[in-house]
């Protein structure tokens, strides 16, 4: 639905105004979701010519997740990777490298990054299901149990 009523919308871009480049950004998500290089890249072209990435820490992410799109993951990592050194406070990249860090079967290094995520951000009500759910599989009840109380 989003991709479809997205890639509407964006037929009459101007009419929009500001909210196109959310828009774009939505309809590049979707498209990622929907396997839909083509709608996604024109997307990102977009976007970045109107937030060069080299400015745009958020436009910086939307080419990480292009890179993992396309199975460049050590791209995208390496992307995260200055986001977060370069700010400490960029939950999107943190979660970004976990999720690399899981999909790469690096169960413990995701649960390390996410403590240390959640000794900062300790509302994030999804890290906390997301490091549950680690503990479950790995059969750490008791510290899964204590997260989805959290």
């Amino acid at each position: 639905d989003i991709l479809e009523l997205g890639t509407a919308l964006l037929r009459n871009k101007s009419s929009l105004a500001h909210e196109a480049w959310n828009v774009l950004e939505q309809v590049f998500m979707a498209a990622l979701d929907c396997s839909d290089a083509a709608t996604a890249k024109s997307c990102l072209d977009d976007l970045q010519r109107h937030f060069p990435a080299d400015k745009s820490a958020r436009v910086q992410l939307l080419v990480g997740r292009w890179h993992e799109f396309n199975g460049n993951t050590k791209e995208a990592e390496v992307i995260y990777r200055k986001l977060y050194d370069s700010n400490h406070a960029n939950t999107m990249a943190v979660k970004r490298l976990v999720a690399l860090e899981i999909s790469a079967g690096n169960t413990n290094q995701a649960v390390t990054m996410l403590k240390e995520y959640l000794s900062t951000f300790s509302s994030d009500m999804q890290a906390w299901h997301e490091l549950g759910e680690l503990y479950l599989e790995a059969g750490q009840f008791a510290d899964a149990m204590f997260c989805f109380e959290e």
